[in-house]
């Protein structure tokens, strides 16, 4: 819905049709990952990140190990022309994420919730405002809806053809994430 994804999506068909094989990765994290869950995790460590929206959507991201490992397994086993859907071994909630995020941090989980609308809202605001200051806004509405929606995949595809099995945990993740940060 984005031009960011429908700018992939044009990419995708120019690889398809010169006979390349696609990797579709879901979100990427991991140590180094700083573009948004900086933000987060700073927002966590001082008890300002409320959950947004009722916490209970599922998410599913995939470490950037994982992630290579799908890279050279199309490489070496993927069929031209082909899409692979690659995504993390486990799958939680946004309140489980930030819970665990939580637990490295040493604080306490957010008990505090904004709806969807409300952190769209700010995140437009904050998007307008980096336009008029030049600032680069921590917070976007493409990331509120990232955050908020159901977001799993199947990976039938990439386990069977390429042999894909994704090795790194969440909470493995978070652990490595929160090191980073402090």
């Amino acid at each position: 819905s984005s031009f960011y994804g429908k700018s992939k999506l044009e990419a995708e068909n120019l690889v398809k049709e010169a006979g390349g094989i696609i990797i579709r990765s879901t979100d990427v994290f991991g140590p180094d990952f700083k573009e948004g869950y900086d933000y987060i995790i700073e927002g966590l460590a001082k008890g300002e990140m409320p959950i947004i929206g009722d916490g209970k959507n599922f998410i599913q991201w995939i470490h950037v190990k994982d992630l290579v490992n799908a890279l050279v397994q199309a490489k070496d086993k993927g069929k031209k022309g082909e899409t692979y859907i690659v995504a993390g071994k486990d799958i939680k909630t946004l309140k489980e994420l930030w819970n665990l995020l939580c637990k490295y941090l040493e604080v306490e989980p957010p008990k505090k919730k904004v709806s969807k609308f409300v952190a769209k809202t700010l995140a437009h605001s904050k998007l307008l405002s980096g336009k008029i200051t030049g600032k680069s806004p921590t917070l976007i509405p493409e990331y509120i809806d990232k955050i908020t929606t159901n977001r799993t995949f199947d990976l039938t595809k990439a386990k069977t053809e390429l042999g894909f099995d994704p090795q790194v945990t969440y909470d493995e993740a978070a652990r490595e994430m929160v090191e980073d940060y402090k």
